[in-house]
């Protein structure tokens, strides 16, 4: 998993800290400044002059700050680490991981099932239905017997011939009954990855999410591969990912990622190094 676009800020544990609580305004303003530093870089280097740069202030104002704001940092092979953001990446990582699992077990069953319409080959005859045991009564004691208890009529199970025109009807719901499986399981393997690298963790695959995926992919004839890549281009998206300034929030829903076509092939304008199928259906663990 490469570097995460973003992560959870707790108001509340932010606010109650005692440390924070001791910062003056200028003070908080450089802390969260490195946060957000620590968390872009995966840790930074303790050099003054470049973090007041980052920090938007002087070097010696910086330096003043320092006093508090570097007690909540840690140093690890010559960089600083701030705890609790170490915590926040790893519950990511473990989040993704289950996540990425998850994704690649619909995809196993998805890929290593059918994977093409398969047309029936001929169809088995709809038997006639025997009588029940009223009708055989009724059909006994209405007809004239020429032994007592012996009717002159009787009910044989005869095969019904399905005309051509049955048939065709037949053939056709079988199609449309895969097609459709094949999709749902499709859409399936897209919210999986969206939700992953997206990091929305309580996301839930709802009607209106299915649906919207599940068009894409009927435009696009069912590649999946492609979709993925379209995730991965709103990843690249300043305006989508809320980088651009002026972008007020995140637009990275699936209601806007998957709008329309014409969304889509933007953002996979993005991704110029675009394989057949995409590695998420590649991992080792879709093999397994």
């Amino acid at each position: 998993m490469g570097k995460s676009p973003a992560f959870q800020l707790y108001v509340n544990d932010f606010l109650g800290s005692a440390k924070v609580q001791m910062m003056c305004g200028h003070e908080v303003g450089v802390y969260f400044l490195l946060l957000l530093l620590d968390w872009q870089e995966i840790g930074f280097e303790f050099d003054p002059p470049m973090l007041a740069r980052w920090c938007r202030v002087d070097e010696p104002v910086f330096n003043q700050a320092w006093k508090l704001v570097g007690r909540c940092f840690k140093q690890r092979d010559g960089k600083m680490f701030n705890p609790r953001l170490e915590l926040e990446r790893e519950k990511q990582l473990a989040w993704s991981e289950k996540s990425r699992k998850g994704g690649l077990a619909n995809a196993q069953r998805w890929l290593k099932g059918p994977s093409r319409v398969v047309e029936p080959q001929g169809s088995t005859p709809f038997p006639f239905p025997s009588p029940s045991e009223q009708q055989q009564q009724q059909l006994s004691s209405a007809a004239p017997t020429s032994e007592p208890g012996t009717a002159l009529v009787t009910v044989q199970r005869q095969p019904l011939e399905l005309t051509p025109q049955a048939e065709a009807v037949r053939s056709k719901t079988a199609r449309r009954k895969t097609v459709e499986g094949a999709l749902k399981l499709g859409s399936q393997v897209v919210f999986s990855y969206w939700r992953d690298v997206m990091h929305h963790p309580g996301a839930i695959l709802d009607q209106k999410r299915e649906t919207r995926i599940i068009a894409r992919l009927r435009e696009n004839g069912g590649d999946v591969s492609e979709l993925l890549y379209v995730v991965d281009g709103a990843l690249r998206d300043d305006w989508t990912m809320g980088r651009d300034p002026r972008s007020s929030k995140l637009f990275d829903g699936t209601e806007t990622i998957f709008k329309s076509r014409e969304k889509c092939e933007a953002l996979l304008a993005l991704v110029r190094d675009r394989a057949d199928t995409h590695p998420y259906l590649e991992a080792s663990d879709a093999n397994g």
